[in-house]
């Protein structure tokens, strides 16, 4: 019965060009309404912008589709698996603060083809994708002051999903870790310890995020270090900006990286 919400953002980054562009569109759904663009057995989130139409829709079995305005262009992409899906917990659950609970799986490694379009420009494009699919009751700042994410894409062809939760004091209040193996087998464990290091400060809003950090998963043998490929990749939300339990959009720091 109560009201729901999908809140959609895409943002580019362009190294090269060392800047960030990104664009946000939030739908409300009312009490008691069903969501038409998310049911069981589909996945086909569409509609109608300023800057044209965005959709985010699962064509087939093994092949998602994602349009949209980033921002400083568009991008129609089609993506598909290329291994299976992780759950994170291990049955595809975690907890989102004391009060919360989610739903979570990704699909950590996707054939990516497809157009962007910069500065009015068609480019053909060709990579490796992502998909994190997360759903449910996320009351996380109930007890949590903030948290970490990583969707971690390594050389040997190993993926790593590290998801962790700080309390008042900073200190690790929960933690999950994902791996996907070469082989496609799966390791599920919740020893993270994630170090922050180097900062930067939003001169648009004024608040601090870490940029650098040293992840450890001691029972897996995994030492990273993470940097951004660019400091300003902050996706801008509805105001308060500083305190995002009042706010209707979040702000967040989310971007690409280098390990």
């Amino acid at each position: 019965a109560m009201p729901g919400a999908t809140l959609m953002d895409l943002s580019l980054t362009e190294e090269t060009a060392g800047k960030q562009t990104h664009h946000r569109e939030m739908r409300i759904i009312p009490p008691f309404w069903s969501h038409s663009g998310i049911r069981e057995e589909k996945l086909d989130e569409s509609y109608n912008t300023s800057q044209g139409p965005w959709n985010i829709k699962r064509m087939d079995s093994q092949t998602f589709e994602v349009n949209g305005p980033t921002g400083n262009g568009s991008l129609a992409i089609r993506m598909k698996p290329l291994k299976p899906p992780l759950l994170m917990g291990g049955e595809g659950e975690i907890k989102m603060g004391p009060l919360g609970l989610s739903k979570y799986y990704t699909i950590p490694r996707m054939e990516l083809e497809g157009t962007l379009k910069i500065d009015g420009e068609d480019r053909h494009v060709k990579g490796s994708g992502w998909m994190d699919h997360q759903w449910g009751d996320m009351q996380m700042f109930h007890g949590y002051e903030g948290w970490d994410w990583f969707g971690i894409q390594l050389d040997n062809k190993t993926e790593v999903n590290a998801f962790h939760f700080r309390g008042p004091d900073h200190s690790t209040a929960s933690a999950t870790v994902g791996v996907s193996l070469p082989d496609g087998n799966q390791a599920v464990t919740e020893k993270l310890k994630v170090s922050p290091g180097r900062t930067w400060t939003s001169p648009e809003t004024g608040i601090t995020y870490p940029v650098e950090w040293h992840i450890s998963v001691p029972d897996q043998e995994l030492e990273l270090d993470v940097k951004p490929s660019l400091d300003s990749q902050e996706m801008i939300g509805s105001r308060p900006f500083c305190y995002p339990e009042l706010a209707l959009k979040p702000t967040y720091w989310e971007g690409s990286t280098h390990v």
